[in-house]
């Protein structure tokens, strides 16, 4: 079974206004885990994010997605093998799981988590709440994208989907969830993750985007068979 994405990380100047800039745009509901002081955002049922202070170890600008694992070491192993390259090592976090980062062939800095199943057992239940803006795909820079596929496919069963018109592969994860490769040559820097936000009207969420100070990068763009797209900072 393909193993899932089951949070992301985004960096912040400041965690607690980056989460209320979020969820002032997209409505997803912030909280804060006073232990660690780390701000989180609910984007759909059981699957979110977070925000990490801006510092060496996260620079401004860096997205990580991560990767839930049943055996956190066993896995890490596997990626070493495949020419993979652990950046943080394992953290034991009480409530959380397992956590660390690792980095691919193309400089992508990817999270694994081995959940603590106790701790998932004992949450409540989520709540009913429709989500508008849920997260909808994520992207990985890639030198080769059509070995990058085959990489991330070895290692966590993700089938990759090659689309030769774009130089572009897509892949899933699990529910249909799932992401792809962009070819670094077209201008997506090495190391860089994107992540999506699925919006009904894009339009008027750039305007939107725009008045609370952010900065569009790729303007709303029709792609055949996708939908439209664009990218902010």
């Amino acid at each position: 079974m393909a193993q899932p994405i089951v949070h992301f990380e985004l960096s912040a100047q400041d965690p607690r206004a980056a989460g209320e800039w979020y969820n002032k745009l997209f409505g997803w509901p912030v909280t804060v885990e006073e232990r660690w002081d780390y701000v989180m955002v609910t984007t759909q049922e059981r699957f979110g994010g977070g925000f990490n202070l801006v510092g060496p170890e996260m620079p401004a600008g860096t997205s990580i997605v991560y990767i839930a694992t049943d055996d956190f070491d066993a896995t890490v192993q596997r990626i070493e093998d495949a020419g993979g390259e652990v950046v943080m090592a394992r953290q034991d976090l009480p409530g959380v799981g397992a956590i660390g980062t690792f980095k691919d062939p193309t400089g992508n800095i990817v999270g694994l988590i081995q959940p603590d199943m106790s701790a998932m057992e004992n949450a409540p239940p989520p709540t009913q709440q429709t989500y508008l803006h849920p997260i909808a795909h994520f992207e990985l820079s890639a030198n080769y994208p059509r070995a990058a596929g085959e990489w991330y496919n070895n290692l966590f069963g993700w089938p990759p989907t090659y689309h030769p018109a774009f130089n572009y592969v897509t892949f899933t994860t699990e529910g249909q969830f799932g992401g792809g490769f962009s070819d670094v040559s077209q201008g997506l820097p090495a190391g860089t993750t994107v992540i999506y936000v699925h919006t009904d009207d894009i339009g008027a969420k750039v305007a939107q985007i725009r008045e609370a100070g952010g900065v569009v990068m790729l303007e709303p763009t029709a792609m055949p068979g996708a939908g439209v797209i664009g990218m902010i900072q």
